[in-house]
């Protein structure tokens, strides 16, 4: 369950007006599109939208996996470039990643100990006999074996292989990890494994983590907070209990809509009949207009994220 955060403290994640573009020229796709995000220490900020919507690509650029195109992200306060290889060895050293295939993630010739162990290798830390034992301390914490950590990736489980990724990611003792996806690709009953071990591991180790899921009912159970990202920009943003009891933004009543057993949301997706005096799309106008039943004419200029309660906001002109 999400770990309660006290607000006075300083962010240990500071995304400041972020924007990825892939491609160049008429072509070109604004993937992340101006979002500010804060996480704070020992946080869990769940950043939910369906898939195209950026998440993978702001997920990148906070683990310096891409370079932005502008705007800035900040580690304890300090804006860390991508360009040169010294920055980037201690920007790993901070922020780690947990991708969303723990098959394709982890490097199939090696076996379990080498693949947890290689970040300790490559970054120089310790001794082989020190690495060794950080291995199976690594091993241990997130609930495999000495045994396991012989075998190689494709004679585990996605859940097991999942449970490498993590301990992989704390090899460095990062203070935020970046989760992508993670438990999309397993079991139900091993999704919820896998999000009780990130819970423990944040309280045992006052992890910060960026959550990414196109799951919502998944990011009301481990987040503190939800972002709500739709075609680059976050729409809707709060803590995680006022977020689900009261959706300010018609996108994310929409996806609590979608949830099974989640009737008392309604959908505010637009019907085929609905609202034909609406105003037209436009590259000035609500990203939603095109499936918003809500749409009417200030829609044609795109609002940004307004206060709709306490530490609760949302980018709709009619957001309640």
């Amino acid at each position: 369950m999400p770990v309660c955060c006290m607000t006075d403290r300083a962010p240990v994640l500071q995304i400041s007006d972020l924007v990825c573009i892939h491609g160049s020229g008429p072509e070109a796709l604004r993937a992340v599109d101006g979002v500010t995000l804060n996480v704070l220490p020992g946080q869990t900020l769940g950043l939910v939208g369906e898939s195209g919507c950026g998440k993978s690509t702001l997920a990148r650029a906070v683990a310096g996996l891409m370079e932005p195109s502008s705007g800035t992200v900040r580690l304890d306060g300090r804006v860390w470039p991508v360009a040169r290889l010294a920055e980037r060895r201690a920007r790993a050293r901070q922020v780690q990643m947990v991708f969303q295939d723990p098959f394709s993630s982890l490097n199939p010739r090696l076996s379990v100990a080498r693949i947890v162990g290689e970040p300790l290798m490559v970054h120089g830390i310790g001794d082989a006999t020190a690495q060794g034992k950080r291995v199976a301390d690594l091993l241990d914490r997130v609930g495999l074996t000495a045994a396991q950590g012989r075998r190689y990736p494709h004679e585990l489980s996605g859940g097991q292989r999942q449970r490498v990724a993590i301990a992989r990611a704390l090899a460095l003792d990062p203070r935020i990890l970046v989760c992508d996806e993670p438990v999309s690709a397993l079991d139900v009953s091993i999704q919820a494994q896998v999000l009780n071990l990130l819970s423990d591991l944040q309280k045992e180790l006052g992890l910060a983590y960026l959550f990414i899921s196109h799951d919502l009912s998944v990011i009301r159970y481990i987040a503190d907070r939800i972002a709500v990202m739709y075609r680059g920009r976050i729409v809707e943003e709060g803590a995680s209990d006022s977020v689900w009891a009261a959706p300010a933004h018609p996108y994310t009543r929409t996806l609590i809509a979608a949830i099974p057993g989640q009737t008392r949301i309604a959908s505010t997706a637009r019907t085929a009949d609905a609202l034909a005096d609406a105003p037209a799309a436009s590259a000035t106008a609500c990203r939603l207009i095109d499936r918003c039943a809500l749409a009417q004419g200030p829609c044609a200029q795109e609002p940004a994220l307004m206060p709709v309660g306490d530490d609760h906001s949302a980018a709709c002109w009619f957001s309640r």
